[in-house]
């Protein structure tokens, strides 16, 4: 009866015959299903009302709670009365003596009519969305992925250039550690364009059949250039050319990292910093531990920014090589990579152990040779006089050089430096042994 009632007062009202036949069709279906819940509502009160009629009355105190009540004051409703006790609800109205239920069932119908109402004038949205429409959650709170592009490594590389066969069998050595670290960017190699990877096989040689392993089992990028030669003939005279990287724009970012080094590590997280220019570490073993060093490169390749060091370079100062070159024009605005696990070099274990703040960047950290290589990522053999790892060293010259024992003869000798650095020189002679044991050098670079 009650959803007769509201479908015919909704079927006549003035507002339904501005709709279209199908929008009434679902409005209908829509308020025939409110309607039917009301109903349902009003029979659930009626019986509810009903039952406070007969049943309800206020509940008695806890005897237990007031001491000294004779049971004769408390009110009981189970049927245990004594005879002399006398029914204490004849003596109290039940709820629903106080509330007429007419002005009660009117009052509630007037309120659905009203919301319903409210529904219909609003032709904008659904009525079956009022109260279900989902509210967005975080991404993160609703257990998806935001819309973040994938990342392109064939974007980035890591970078290497060599002018001879010692520096080729080096980046080989590298190239292999990335590998063997699970690299997903692309590897360069910048070389001289006189070297030519498919000799035929009456002309083959050692740097050919190098950089065919390199390209076809280690999927190197091969790419020939012109070296820069600048200045005398010293130790840093070809250095320049790493500046080389600067201007191969086929990339979006490069990571150029010396090759007379050893690779712990994955690196791949650097390609991911925000964009800039270059980024370098400290020099932090120099008087001057802000100067920035090119040990480790983070490039944007630019035609633009190579143009300006090129042009450093041909007006640079005689005793300036690349590290110079690179201060001179991103002293003030490189983004720093931190030197610590980054750029350590192998002459810090060489040092006592009261000289190692600039490494650690504090005088108050104690230094720790295990602690420090488990961190290190990139280590740079830098050990002067000592020569590079690659070269022939007699036992008696590698002894002297390698670092002491602390507290030696006691029982708190601690020789952690010691191993430390002998096994970084024997594990990349190892690495490069096995990579390419024919080659050898004899020339040194303390760069």
């Amino acid at each position: 009866m009650q959803s007769t009632l509201i479908l015919d007062v909704l079927c006549l009202s003035p507002l339904s015959t501005s709709r279209s036949s199908s929008h009434q069709v679902a409005l209908l279906s829509n308020v025939s299903s409110i309607s039917h819940r009301v109903a349902s509502q009003l029979e659930a009160a009626t019986a509810m009302h009903i039952f406070l009629q007969e049943y309800w009355r206020p509940s008695a105190p806890n005897p237990r709670q007031y001491d000294g009540i004779s049971k004769a004051n408390l009110q009981w409703r189970d049927g245990s009365l004594e005879a002399n006790e006398k029914d204490y609800g004849s003596s109290r109205k039940a709820i629903g003596d106080y509330l007429s239920w007419k002005l009660c069932k009117r009052l509630f119908l007037v309120s659905v009519l009203t919301l319903l109402l409210t529904y219909l004038i609003r032709p904008s949205r659904p009525l079956h969305a009022i109260s279900r429409r989902p509210r967005p959650l975080h991404p993160v709170l609703n257990n998806t992925t935001p819309n973040i592009s994938p990342i392109d490594w064939s974007s980035f590389a890591y970078s290497q250039y060599a002018t001879n066969e010692a520096y080729l069998c080096n980046s080989a050595t590298i190239f292999s550690s990335l590998r063997r670290l699970n690299t997903k960017a692309s590897l360069l190699l910048l070389y001289p364009s006189e070297w030519d990877p498919d000799l035929p096989s009456q002309h083959d040689n050692r740097i050919s059949r190098t950089l065919r392993l390199l390209r076809d089992e280690y999927f190197v990028d091969l790419h020939p250039i012109t070296p820069l030669f600048l200045g005398a003939q010293t130790t840093w005279a070809d250095s320049f050319t790493k500046l080389i990287v600067f201007n191969q724009t086929q990339y979006d970012r490069l990571l150029h990292l010396d090759s007379d080094a050893t690779v712990l590590q994955n690196l791949d997280h650097l390609f991911l910093l925000p964009p800039t220019p270059v980024a370098l570490p400290r020099a932090y073993w120099l008087p001057n531990p802000t100067t920035l060093s090119t040990q480790m490169m983070l490039v944007q390749p630019s035609t633009k920014e190579f143009a300006r060091i090129m042009s450093a370079v041909y007006t640079k100062r005689e005793d300036d090589y690349d590290m110079e070159i690179v201060n001179k024009l991103y002293a003030n605005s490189s983004m720093i990579l931190p030197h610590r696990g980054y750029d350590l070099l192998t002459g810090e274990f060489r040092n006592a152990h009261d000289e190692h703040a600039q490494y650690l960047g504090s005088v108050e950290e104690e230094w720790n040779a295990r602690r420090v290589i488990e961190e290190a990522k990139y280590v740079h053999f830098s050990d002067w006089p000592h020569p590079k790892p690659w070269v022939t060293t007699v036992n008696e010259t590698l002894k002297s050089m390698a670092p002491k024992c602390s507290n030696e003869g006691t029982v708190d000798e601690d020789c952690s430096d010691r191993n430390t650095w002998t096994w970084l020189y024997d594990d990349f002679r190892r690495r490069r042994a096995a990579f390419c044991p024919e080659m050898a050098d004899s020339r040194t670079n303390e760069r």
